[in-house]
């Protein structure tokens, strides 16, 4: 059945998918079809099938003259002769159209077509009729070849589209790679111009941009405004290579320790600004005693053989739901201020309603 598929679409590969099925036919030995089926000497036209496609001219001769002889046999001894003979000449036109010779496949052709438009019982010399005169033959065969060569070609042109079409996916895919790598790379220098490329920070528009709606929200929030303690002296005594070392260890130490959802900005020169989402002032507290505990233990530097600790002071504010951001870092402004005139190295925290209380 699949070789009949093949054997009539006769699409590209078509003719290898009958040699792969064809090919081997040892197992087939023996076995006996359905009386119901047995209209087909199957075995002999796979057979052939497959001579049709490699096999010598006397190879392939020699099986058609074998498969004709099973198909005449069938029918004399069968009742239903006449679709018998049906598919015998059905079936040798195929395997001559399958051959290249189209001349004995237009042959059977037109006997096929010759018996079902017979009476039953008038087509006992089938075989002996000569049909068509030689010229209309010659005809017909051209025409054959002609759709032949129209096949060829449509299939040619067929796999040219197809070539096409993949060609076009192609650079479609390169096209969409190419935009999304320039996108990426638009956003990582948009990102680049938003981060201190020492210490990691975003800078201060950035991070306004970036706390502005978490703020609003009805979620107690702490903004902190730290300074660095004596880092003008650092920059005096150990240069400003060692200056710059203690801020990017700074940095390092600040977004090892924060989340996600919280957001660290370089204020000014050695001024930072930290936004702790859902965060309590007990909370903020905790974690500033560790990022500073953290910073002081580190005493070497690599641009110094001196040794010395940095440390920082912290004002911190409670905010829940505020949205001027400015008044809320002049409330840490004070806080900070406060730490650093009782002695530096201070952490001041207190809620913005207790502050503006204060403050009244």
């Amino acid at each position: 059945m699949k070789v009949s598929v093949f054997l009539h679409r006769d699409e590209p590969n078509d003719r290898e998918q009958i040699i792969a099925l064809t090919e081997n036919l040892s197992h087939f030995e023996g076995i006996a079809l359905p009386t119901n089926m047995n209209l087909l000497p199957v075995l002999s036209a796979l057979k052939t099938t497959y001579l049709a496609l490699e096999g010598s001219d006397a190879e392939f001769k020699k099986a058609m003259d074998t498969l004709t002889s099973d198909f005449n046999s069938q029918a004399k001894h069968s009742s239903y002769s006449t679709s018998i003979l049906l598919s015998k000449h059905a079936h040798l036109s195929d395997l001559y159209r399958l051959r290249g010779d189209f001349k004995n496949a237009l042959l059977h052709q037109h006997e096929y077509d010759f018996i079902r438009s017979q009476p039953n019982g008038s087509y006992a010399q089938l075989d002996e009729l000569n049909i068509d005169s030689p010229l209309q033959r010659d005809i017909t065969i051209n025409k054959l070849q002609e759709m032949a060569r129209l096949k060829d070609k449509q299939t040619l042109k067929l796999k040219a589209e197809r070539f096409q079409a993949l060609t076009f996916a192609l650079a479609a895919l390169m096209s969409t790679f190419l935009l999304f790598w320039f996108w990426r790379e638009q956003r990582s220098r948009a990102q680049a111009s938003e981060i201190d490329e020492l210490t990691g920070a975003l800078f201060r528009r950035a991070m306004f941009k970036e706390i502005a709606k978490p703020m609003s929200n009805k979620i107690a929030s702490c903004l902190v405004l730290i300074d660095l303690d004596h880092f003008k002296q650092v920059n005096d005594r150990y240069g400003h290579v060692v200056g710059d070392e203690v801020l990017t260890k700074f940095g390092q130490v600040v977004r090892q320790r924060i989340r996600k959802t919280d957001k660290f900005c370089r204020y000014g020169g050695e001024e930072f600004l930290l936004y702790l989402h859902d965060t309590t002032e007990e909370n903020a507290n905790a974690l500033l005693e560790d990022i500073k505990k953290s910073l002081e233990s580190n005493k070497n530097w690599s641009a110094t053989d001196s040794t010395f600790s940095a440390s920082f002071s912290a004002g911190v504010i409670q905010v829940k739901g505020e949205r001027n951001i400015n008044k809320i870092i002049k409330a840490c402004d004070n806080l900070l201020y406060r730490a650093k005139s009782t002695g530096r190295g201070k952490i001041e925290t207190m809620s913005f309603p207790a502050y503006l209380n204060e403050n009244i």
